[in-house]
C-alpha cells in the first residue's frame, strides 16, 4: 500500500531543482543508504509543523540521521541554498551558520 505524501513533501519539479545541491557521496567510509530527497522532506515537515525532532513520523528516515544532515547542511551552506531555490525562509540558526542552542526545532 502506497503511503500518502505529506503536503510539505517536494514535488518532482522541486526535487529536480535542488538535487544538484546535495553533497556527493564521499569516496571513503560506508556508502550512503539514505534517500536525500526523503531527508529534505523530513526537514521540510519539521519546519512546517514545528513538531520537534521526536515528533518526526516513522515514515521518514531516522530522526538522528535527519538531524545530522540538517546540522551539516546548516554549517556548510547547503540548506541555505536549498531554501533559496525553493523560495522558503531558512531558520535563524542556519542563516547564522550555527546550531540552535536550545536543541529544538531546526
Amino acid at each position: 500500500m502506497a503511503t500518502q505524501p505529506f503536503p510539505t513533501e517536494l514535488t518532482e519539479d522541486q526535487w529536480n531543482q535542488i538535487a544538484h545541491l546535495m553533497p556527493s557521496r564521499q569516496a571513503v567510509g560506508r556508502p550512503r543508504q539514505l534517500d536525500m530527497r526523503e531527508v529534505v522532506n523530513a526537514i521540510l515537515y519539521l519546519l512546517q509543523t514545528a513538531c520537534g525532532w521526536r515528533g518526526l513520523p516513522a515514515r521518514f528516515p531516522n530522526r538522528s540521521s535527519v538531524r545530522t544532515y540538517y546540522d551539516r547542511w546548516g554549517k556548510d551552506g547547503t540548506w541555505r541554498r536549498v531554501c533559496e531555490v525553493l523560495g522558503i525562509e531558512a531558520s535563524e540558526e542556519v542563516r547564522r551558520g550555527r546550531k540552535s542552542r536550545r536543541g529544538g526545532l531546526p
